[in-house]
């Protein structure tokens, strides 16, 4: 079964939109001459208190959809007879090196996204005060809201959230960034809890539907559990699961220099 969004995460989200609104809102009640010392004064306990809460969910929440994927890993060895013997659920260091491993990554994911949040205030003042004095050299005098920076500052807010690639709405990139952790996070604890159990292949399901190439060719592909690439979500938004697989492997992908792997297919995987 594909990981599903639970309370936290849409708590989550909903709470880093609740900031950049806030953080929008501080840069349209400065003053008409701010300072960037003041602007920050205003923006750091916002920053603070969302830290906390993403650590938060991070500590709990993030386990949790683990703990979900490796409990669907059981419930699926239990519906397959061709896996004989008793099913090991217990946690054991291997369950921990993985959760933390995820845990680490999204950290700085998070760490990144909350830096972005506050370069964007800051990239917005900067804007407006060149603006600002653009203004006055064209007009050759002060004019008052003509060239304020808080006038210019109500006219554009927070700009987003930069990425390699382009700029995003700060819930747009942290509904994609949350949704692409707890992929992760629930198929590793299904991917952990299948070797150690001996299992060591599984079948890649996508929708029908999938949006994007590399979605397409991987699904019902035969991949290699040892490999974490093969595992997770391939693309930010990524609902790809796996299911437990017992029949021929001598055509499944072990690796990623497999050479039937598309470069378009790879480059997405090697991303991860």
């Amino acid at each position: 079964m594909p990981p599903r969004i639970s309370d936290a995460e849409r708590r989550l989200i909903s709470a880093y939109i609740e900031a950049a609104n806030r953080v929008d809102q501080a840069l349209r009640t400065i003053g008409k001459s701010p300072r960037k010392a003041l602007l920050r004064a205003k923006i750091n306990p916002i920053i603070q208190q969302l830290q906390s809460l993403t650590n938060e969910y991070l500590a709990k929440d993030l386990p949790e959809q683990f703990r979900r994927g490796s409990q669907e890993a059981v419930k699926q060895l239990k519906k397959h007879s061709e896996f004989k013997g008793d099913i090991d659920e217990s946690f054991t260091q291997a369950h921990k090196n993985a959760l933390q491993q995820i845990a680490d990554d999204a950290s700085l994911s998070f760490g990144r996204g909350l830096q972005e949040l506050v370069k964007s205030a800051d990239r917005a003042f900067s804007e407006a005060r060149k603006q600002q004095i653009v203004t006055e050299i064209l007009t050759s005098e002060v004019t008052g809201e003509t060239a304020n920076v808080k006038k210019i500052l109500l006219d554009q807010g927070v700009t987003g959230i930069r990425t390699a690639n382009r700029t995003l709405s700060v819930d747009h990139y942290t509904a994609m960034l949350t949704h692409t952790i707890l992929a992760e996070a629930h198929n590793m604890g299904a991917a952990t809890r299948y070797l150690q159990n001996g299992l060591g292949f599984a079948r890649r399901i996508e929708r029908a539907d999938a949006p994007d190439y590399p979605c397409q060719w991987l699904r019902n592909k035969i991949v290699w559990l040892g490999e974490p690439r093969f595992v997770g979500p391939v693309h930010p938004n990524c609902f790809g699961a796996i299911q437990p697989y017992f029949g021929d492997t001598t055509e499944a992908l072990v690796s990623l220099d497999d050479p039937r792997i598309p470069e378009k297919v790879k480059t997405a995987l090697r991303r991860k």
